[in-house]
């Protein structure tokens, strides 16, 4: 698995939702995971910034309403 397949750097544009999200080191590849068993249409995320203190902040692109609320219930 290459958690880079999904990543696309673009904006919004092509996708009907986005979402932002902020988590720490270590995280990203559990929710890739989550990502390509759980969703059902296509999906993207960009890696918008990078804080070791804070966290890393990422927006995640849907084409689908239900694909966005389940990333949000899961991930928020």
């Amino acid at each position: 698995m290459n958690l880079l397949d999904n990543l696309v750097v673009r904006d919004q544009e092509g996708f009907n939702y986005s979402y932002k999200i902020r988590k720490p080191i270590g995280v990203l590849d559990h929710i890739i995971v989550w990502c390509k068993s759980e969703l059902v249409d296509d999906w993207r995320w960009q890696l918008t910034d990078m804080s070791l203190i804070a966290g890393f902040e990422y927006i995640f692109y849907f084409n689908s309403d239900r694909d966005c609320l389940s990333f949000i219930m899961k991930w928020s």
